[in-house]
């Protein structure tokens, strides 16, 4: 079963860094599109490579919220502008709290 995806609440103090072992550039920036216990999906300024392993870390300068997600990209497809459309599979389901955090803090979107 598919958990559900929970929208971005589009909350401008999120900051959201890729860091990337291989490849070029070694990190980058994303903002976040949507987030399950499972993954989640950036737009992302740069390709990145499917099955490729990466480090997310995810800070709310306003929030006690700081979190590091290892994660594996699954697929991506361009978008307008040089963006691209990142999905990601957690390598660990998220945990329930975790979950809980985003709304509380206003990350993620309580609407729809």
């Amino acid at each position: 079963a598919r958990y559900p995806r929970h929208q971005s609440a589009g909350k401008p103090e999120l900051q959201i860094k890729i860091c990337r072992s291989v490849g070029e550039p070694r990190s980058l920036g994303a903002e976040l599109v949507d987030f399950s216990r499972d993954g989640f999906r950036l737009r992302v300024g740069a390709p990145l490579i499917v099955n490729e392993l990466v480090e997310v870390l995810v800070e709310d300068r306003n929030s006690p919220v700081e979190l590091a997600i290892s994660a594996t990209v699954r697929w991506q497809r361009p978008e307008s502008g040089e963006r691209w459309l990142t999905g990601f599979k957690f390598n660990r389901s998220t945990d329930w709290e975790t979950l809980g955090e985003l709304f509380l803090n206003e990350i993620l979107s309580t609407d729809g």
